[in-house]
C-alpha cells in the first residue's frame, strides 16, 4: 500500500523562516532603501 503525504495549508506564518532567509535579512536590515520597487532588491 502506498503512504502520500499529507500537506497542510494552516496559514503562512506558523512555521519560521529558512535560515538562508534569515541570513540575508540580517545582512541587508540595516541597509536603507527607497521604496518597494525602486530599491536594490526588487526590479
Amino acid at each position: 500500500m502506498e503512504t502520500t503525504m499529507k500537506h497542510s495549508f494552516l496559514d503562512n506564518y506558523s512555521e519560521g523562516a529558512h535560515p538562508r532567509i534569515l541570513a540575508a535579512l540580517s545582512e541587508t536590515n540595516i541597509v536603507q532603501q527607497t521604496t518597494y520597487g525602486d530599491d536594490a532588491y526588487t526590479l
